[in-house]
């Protein structure tokens, strides 16, 4: 009788179990993925802080040119020539032309965030040049 009783709670606690843990939040939860999920109508964000891109605020400023200048970072570790704005941030232009690899050079250009890329200077966010000019 004793050994029924055993086999008996053992049988239907096991159900018990697994029934309470299919229930649970633990499995019912989505497995976060890290993708950012982009809405049908909707455009992924371009850069985390206005800080990081003051070039890129609002569709206005997207049409105007951003005023720079070339700054020659290649005697630092990983970094080439970058666009510093007038605040002195700094961009990392992931196709810049060769003409405008001069050193103080003051440019006009208009730039979007550079998605997926990543790169061993630390000096300021990576950007994809859209147009650029001479000053």
């Amino acid at each position: 009788m004793m050994m029924q009783l055993k086999q008996v709670f053992f049988t239907n606690g096991l159900w018990v179990v697994c029934l309470l843990f299919w229930m649970s939040p633990a499995a019912c939860t989505p497995k976060d993925t890290g993708k950012a999920e982009v809405k049908p109508n909707e455009s992924p964000k371009s850069f985390s802080s206005e800080k990081e891109a003051p070039a890129m605020k609002s569709k206005a400023a997207e049409q105007a040119l951003t005023e720079g200048k070339i700054v020659d970072m290649r005697g630092l570790d990983g970094c080439k020539f970058l666009i510093e704005l007038a605040d002195g941030s700094r961009l990392q232009p992931i196709n810049l032309a060769k003409e405008f690899q001069v050193d103080g050079l003051a440019i006009q250009f208009k730039a979007s965030p550079a998605e997926g890329m990543m790169s061993i200077c630390m000096a300021g966010p990576m950007v994809r040049i859209e147009e650029i000019k001479k000053k």
